[in-house]
């Protein structure tokens, strides 16, 4: 039995070392980004931290293995060295998925919906015309985005450098009012 438990020990650490030294995400999963839209972005994570992913089952195979390995070097028999790889293998699990899933919630996106842009301002990079596109660059959070722009009143002009509301933004582009 003790043998058992070192080497469940050792392989699940190995797979646990392995992981880290290589990268990338190793688990078995559903990975998809969908963006159906500019007005609709989506980023749907299903392999990434769930309870049954390959590295929380290292975690558990790991300190099961391990706490049993020592609950036998003390003398321990078959019965309650078996109960107490259980219960530390499940703790040590438990504490792997918390750190894979909080480690999960700090990645970032530089993606987001247009319509986000709804409300700012921006300038006038390239002259909008009566009736006519122009351009405007606008930032969303410090991120520069430059569309092709439409007055709300189709006789007015816009020079360049003008700052100016963004009243909506599809895929066409925007469409602005000068800032009164």
């Amino acid at each position: 039995m003790m043998f058992a438990f070192v080497c469940l020990a050792l392989f699940g650490a190995g797979f646990l070392i392995l992981s880290a030294l290589l990268g990338g995400d190793h688990d078995v999963g559903v990975d998809h980004d969908v963006d159906a839209s500019p007005d609709h972005d989506s980023d749907h994570e299903s392999g990434g931290h769930h309870w049954l992913s390959f590295k929380v089952l290292a975690g558990f195979v790991t300190l099961f293995g391990a706490s049993g390995a020592i609950a036998k070097s003390f003398g321990a028999t078959n019965t309650p060295s078996l109960i107490i790889a259980v219960c530390c293998g499940a703790v040590g699990g438990f504490f792997v998925e918390k750190l894979i899933s909080f480690l999960y919630k700090q990645q970032s996106s530089s993606t987001f919906p247009i319509s986000a842009l709804i409300g700012s301002n921006g300038r006038v990079t390239q002259t909008i015309l009566p009736g006519k596109f122009g351009e405007v660059s606008a930032d969303h959070q410090g991120s520069p985005l430059a569309k092709a722009a439409k007055s709300t009143d189709p006789a007015e002009e816009i020079p360049q450098g003008t700052i100016v509301k963004i009243v909506q933004a599809d895929a066409n582009g925007f469409q602005v009012t000068t800032k009164k």
